[in-house]
């Protein structure tokens, strides 16, 4: 149930002319870490400091590299996206990373290749993130599922 909502406000972010704002940004991962803590039987705790901290640092790396790369609310984003893949399971966390630089890389050479868009041009990397987790949970429980 809470893939799907979480499913539905990405979709609406997809909607929106301004993607994630930070504060919805915020919201949502909060409401991550909370849905996380109240299931704690489900998940691991260290788990999800780890993959927090793992993989908010290595956005906040590529945050710092000069240049229009990533932005600091992406930063926060995935600090509580990492939390709560972490504590629900374990490892997954790479998985969303390289699924959402991968179905953003898409979206970029889409851009470049129909003329809509240049190299230099911003792609929103919020609902490439969101989906990421969707799809990394999906694959994740798709043995329980089958």
């Amino acid at each position: 149930m809470a893939v799907w909502a979480w499913w539905a406000c990405g979709c609406a972010s997809l909607t929106c002319e301004n993607t994630v704002s930070p504060i919805a940004s915020q919201d949502l991962c909060a409401a991550l870490v909370a849905l996380a803590l109240i299931n704690p039987g489900t998940g691991s705790l260290t788990g999800g400091v780890v993959a927090s901290v793992f993989t908010a640092g290595f956005f906040a790396l590529l945050a710092l590299v000069p240049g229009r790369g990533l932005g600091w609310g992406d930063v926060k984003f995935q600090a509580g996206l990492g939390f709560y893949l972490g504590f629900v399971h374990p490892g997954w966390e790479i998985v969303q990373v390289m699924t959402a630089f991968f179905l953003g890389s898409l979206q970029g050479l889409g851009m470049v290749f129909s003329r809509r868009g240049s190299v230099r041009d911003p792609i929103a990397f919020g609902p490439w993130m969101m989906a990421g987790v969707c799809l990394s949970i999906i694959w994740a429980q798709s043995p329980e599922i089958i």
